[in-house]
């Protein structure tokens, strides 16, 4: 970091935060008036959120940090930001969800309230401190948790095999569905379930008069548990490029397939029901 300490220390551009004994300057993070360490920080590829290093006096890095997006899986979830916390000197790192408040005055209020630098250091035994206490920690624990929380209560997720759901799909015996080595579900006819127990619902679609499509649409398509996979909102004859499944049917898909087919149809439901989260 090219900058020159004396011209650091006269810049009192700051940052107001809310506790009156943390302050930053463009460059620096004062505590109690006194200078701490220096900063840098940048704007991430998410609006509003910003990366960030510390350094000290002698410019070796202490801390850096750098914004995360979690992707939501489904649609009907909201993605997130969360911050990786790196530590250099102890080759360390820790993953904290950070809410409502400019990422630098979170991290200098860190630097304050768990006294990680000291005399121009990072100071380990308060790191180890602040690793095992910090609540970002658990917050984004509990983000993540919302996330599985939905999936089960909306896709029976953990009934599902465990699996890399980007590997290509298959068929054997044009019934057992299988993906990444693993059996994944099963094809099958529909039954009939408890009243209140969630099932397959086939929407409404405008080629109904179609043979194949309402054949597709009578066949049942079963997790390994032999819970019936659950399908949302319409799903088109026809994937595009914008559809969930398009991506994963287009590696999966095999070279005899015949457009529009019943087994066509049916194998472009389950590979919309993968990205779907649903099987």
């Amino acid at each position: 970091m090219k900058k020159l300490i004396p011209a650091l220390l006269a810049c009192f551009i700051t940052i107001s935060a809310a506790a009156q004994d943390v302050r930053l300057s463009d460059s620096v993070i004062f505590i109690n008036n006194k200078p701490v360490a220096l900063y840098e920080k940048w704007l991430n590829n998410s609006a509003s959120h910003h990366n960030m290093e510390v350094y000290s006096f002698t410019d070796y890095i202490l801390i850096k940090a750098e914004v995360i997006q979690f992707n939501a899986p489904v649609e009907d979830l909201k993605s997130f930001y969360y911050y990786e916390i790196s530590f250099p000197p102890v080759n360390d790192t820790v993953s904290v969800f950070v809410k409502d408040e400019a990422f630098p005055i979170v991290l200098a209020k860190i630097i304050r309230d768990y006294k990680l630098i000291d005399s121009n250091q990072l100071n380990a035994a308060n790191f180890r401190y602040f690793k095992t206490r910090y609540p970002g920690k658990a917050a984004l624990l509990a983000k993540i948790n919302e996330v599985n929380v939905h999936l089960n209560e909306t896709r029976f997720f953990n009934e599902q095999v465990m699996r890399d759901r980007t590997k290509p799909v298959s068929l054997i015996d044009d019934k057992i569905i299988m993906q990444d080595g693993v059996r994944i579900g099963m094809i099958g006819k529909p039954v009939d379930r408890p009243v209140g127990t969630m099932y397959y619902q086939i929407p409404e679609l405008e080629r109904q008069s179609n043979y194949n499509t309402a054949v597709a649409e009578s066949i049942a398509i079963y997790l390994e548990t032999q819970q019936v996979a659950h399908i949302r909102g319409n799903f088109s004859p026809q994937l595009t490029k914008k559809d969930r499944g398009y991506q994963l049917y287009q590696i999966s898909k095999p070279k005899n397939a015949v457009p529009g087919s019943v087994e066509d149809l049916v194998f472009r439901r389950i590979c919309f029901l993968i990205e779907d989260y649903s099987l």
